[in-house]
């Protein structure tokens, strides 16, 4: 399913037209993310290719973010352009934060003049226990940090308030398990 991300109304970007992710989710517990940004790529700064190691920090500069409901709690994945990663867990709002364990993960970005794009595939098996099995409540984001050093927070929905990736009223994409083929 594809679906729009929106910039927070305080932090537009105009050199971003649209950013698009698409997102699935398999029966093998495999969460396959593709972010598209239509815009002027020479605006924006992405990080350069590097290992693809757990980073914390991701935030902080041009990075694509998937959040999973987990009852009360949340699991969050953050993917950099660099193809670093994060995965935490929460117990609840902004509280009990640890890193989650993931299985494999393949990171994978192209830029171009126009239409950057990110692509994230990740093993969810290790959290499968506690993510609800039937459908998952998600949040998609990401964070745009431009040349001129501003930073745009884009989500499928924003609360009142500053930009805040983690609040529940963003959790507004229901993700159902796809068929096996």
């Amino acid at each position: 399913m594809r679906r729009a991300l929106l910039p927070h109304p305080t932090t537009p970007c105009p050199q971003v037209r649209a950013l698009t992710v698409e997102v699935v989710r398999n029966w093998r517990e495999i969460l396959s993310l593709r972010f598209v940004i239509d815009g002027d790529a020479s605006a924006i700064v992405f990080a350069p290719k590097a290992a693809s190691l757990r980073t914390d920090e991701l935030w902080k500069h041009t990075c694509f973010e998937a959040f999973i409901a987990d009852g009360e709690g949340y699991h969050e994945f953050n993917f950099a352009p660099s193809t670093q990663w994060a995965a935490y867990s929460f117990d609840g709002y902004r509280a009990g934060m640890r890193n989650a364990e993931i299985g494999t993960h393949l990171i994978h970005f192209r830029s171009d003049e126009r239409r950057p794009v990110l692509t994230a595939e990740i093993d969810l098996t290790p959290l499968s226990t506690l993510i609800a099995r039937d459908v998952w409540r998600m949040n998609l984001t990401a964070v745009i940090e431009t040349t001129d050093g501003a930073r745009s927070y884009f989500a499928l929905a924003h609360p009142p308030g500053r930009p805040d990736f983690h609040h529940a009223a963003g959790f507004v994409l229901d993700l159902p398990l796809t068929e096996q083929t």
